[in-house]
């Protein structure tokens, strides 16, 4: 019946008394200066712990070579929106005289992209340059790589901001071409073409988005915050590289966007406190001149478990230690008859792990079930 199903649920909620939503719908909402869930005067916020991590998630960035190219694809690709555009204006029937502006931005916007992904290619490619010199010198750690003042000062840094000055001025000039086909699609409104809102709130979204990836480009490289940190990063699938950029505190963003436009705010969770004080929550979040109220827990935890550290276990950076870790999981299965789960902070650690363990386990009747090598979470949970 050609119902939108969106609009229908966002209608429902708009009508609720009782709007329940995730952390992260409830941030994006905030940097979409709240279009995205219908007004509110009362938040109670569950789990309440997660809200920086999720704000510092959405308030900072992350972008990589891919990410623009989908950015360009979007625009000149088989279905991109140039193409969209050009098939339906010129099935409409829109006199040439009035389509001719138009047709002249498209035109000068798909001769300019092969030079814009050209020399994004070229500043990438520094970048990977960049990257390998440091890992070859030894700067890089684990994952990933901080970029502090001292990376910024290298010669190869000097390089970089070449390349992006470049890419800046082809981004610029694409930015003025989208400015300027959104006023032209402007003055065909009374054309009937088809789907008319559907291109110029598209227009509009792509123009928004080559915005937006410009400065984030420029904070990274040559303008960064004083409060921001910034890594990169190499996708393992694509071995692409990943611009991060994520500000120190959020506290006071959230204060700006959420805490102060509320009538009412509660911040709930049963892992609030630090040390028996709310102090630490407040400071990360700015959650400040609040009521407070600590409550202790329901479960008797000193009847009911026990919490062993190991004493003797080996450096987590020694040779020595997978080996520890494994013996320590036996002896702790065998004590406890099974019923044993083992927590690992890296897949590779995991499956080493259950390795080593699974024969000498299936010996004394205990099987091994590890996630992502005999099956995927759901699976494990029903065997």
């Amino acid at each position: 019946n050609g119902a939108c199903f969106l609009r229908a649920a966002r209608d429902r909620a708009a009508s609720a008394h009782l709007l329940i939503v995730n952390h992260a719908l409830l941030i994006s909402d905030l940097i979409a200066g709240r279009a995205l869930i219908p007004d509110y005067d009362i938040l109670i916020v569950d789990e309440a712990q997660r809200l920086e991590e999720e704000a510092t998630r959405h308030l900072g960035f992350e972008l990589s070579h891919g990410s623009l190219d989908d950015h360009f694809q979007s625009l000149n690709g088989e279905r991109g929106l140039l193409n969209k555009m050009d098939s339906v204006i010129r099935g409409s029937g829109v006199a040439k005289t009035r389509r001719g502006s138009a047709e002249e931005i498209r035109v000068r916007i798909t001769s300019l992209l092969p030079s814009v992904r050209d020399s994004v290619a070229g500043m990438f490619a520094v970048l990977g340059s960049l990257l390998d010199e440091l890992v070859e010198n030894q700067t890089f750690v684990g994952e990933a790589l901080r970029i502090t003042s001292a990376t910024r000062g290298q010669p190869g840094w000097s390089d970089l901001e070449i390349q992006w000055e470049n890419v800046d001025v082809l981004l610029a000039e694409l930015q003025n071409d989208l400015a300027a086909l959104n006023t032209s699609l402007e003055d065909l409104g009374e054309a009937d073409i088809l789907d008319y809102d559907g291109i110029l709130m598209e227009t509009a979204g792509t123009l928004q988005r080559n915005a937006e990836l410009r400065q984030r480009l420029a904070e990274f490289i040559p303008q960064p915050t004083s409060d921001g940190i910034y890594w990169m990063s190499r996708m393992r699938r694509t071995d692409d590289l990943m611009l991060h950029a994520a500000p120190l505190h959020v506290g006071e963003q959230l204060e700006k966007l959420l805490f102060g436009q509320k009538e009412s705010v509660v911040m709930t969770s049963a892992t609030l406190s630090t040390n028996g004080t709310f102090e630490h929550v407040r400071e990360r979040t700015g959650f400040n001149d609040t009521q407070e109220l600590l409550l202790g827990s329901p479960f008797d935890y000193p009847r009911a478990a026990l919490l062993c550290v190991p004493g003797d276990m080996p450096e987590p950076t020694s040779q020595a230690y997978g080996e520890a870790v494994g013996k320590a999981i036996i002896a702790s299965t065998v004590a406890a008859g099974g019923r044993t789960m083992a927590l690992f902070t890296s897949h590779s650690s995991l499956q080493a792990t259950a390795s080593g363990i699974r024969e000498p386990l299936r010996t004394q009747g205990f099987d091994v079930l590890a996630q992502g090598v005999d099956g995927p979470p759901h699976q494990l949970l029903r065997s």
